[in-house]
């Protein structure tokens, strides 16, 4: 009885272990998108804010814009994460 119960208990930490694992590696990979859509950590272990778009208009009258977001990292501080740029 004793070695059922202590078979139990290793199987229960093992999970517990394994569950903590998973969900650490899926804030660690899973988080960082051009989407938007919360707050998330991005590339540098540091903290970044929804994309946001810095719009501009040409001598033409087109308008377009730039992504962007803020983050902030440990090592450095705030700074301007840029991406890509579309016709508005």
């Amino acid at each position: 009885m004793k070695r059922i119960l202590l078979l139990v208990v290793l199987a229960a930490v093992m999970v517990v272990v394994m569950g903590f694992s998973a969900l650490s590696a899926t804030a660690q990979n899973g988080m960082d998108n051009n989407g938007g859509g919360g707050n998330n950590w991005g590339q540098n272990s540091g903290y970044c804010n929804d994309w946001q778009k810095d719009w501009h208009q040409n001598d033409r009258g087109w308008w377009w814009y730039w992504w962007y977001r803020w983050c902030w990292s440990p090592q450095g501080g705030w700074y301007q994460d840029w991406d890509g740029w579309e016709w508005g």
